[in-house]
């Protein structure tokens, strides 16, 4: 009789310790879980921090590409007798502009 609640107990103690590892494994996939939800919130972007960034964004892109077109408009003015002349003459400015820059990074070596 005692040897058959030994082995009883032996055997609900094999399952025990089943069980306990098994919670165990779980246990680590969860901190492991954890930790990385912890590292999200760290890095965590506000939705208004976005917008701003994203409207920050946009305003440089319009002002790059309205910039040249302004100051193009801009100029224009000074030349009044041929609308197409004084076209070309901003077109030539912007030319040597772009002449001078590629110039200046040639000569300084700047890449």
């Amino acid at each position: 009789m005692l040897t058959g609640q030994l082995a009883e107990l032996e055997e609900r103690n094999a399952e025990v310790e089943s069980q306990n590892s098994t919670v165990i494994q779980q246990n680590l996939e969860l901190q492991q879980v954890e930790r990385e939800l912890r590292d999200n919130l760290l890095t965590f972007v506000s939705r208004s921090e976005l917008q701003d960034v994203q409207n920050k964004l946009l305003r440089s892109e319009q002002e790059r590409v309205c910039a040249p077109i302004t100051c193009l408009c801009q100029r224009a003015p000074k030349i009044r007798s041929d609308p197409f002349k004084a076209l070309h003459k901003n077109m030539r400015l912007e030319q040597n502009r772009i002449f001078n820059f590629t110039s200046y990074l040639a000569c300084h070596q700047v890449s």
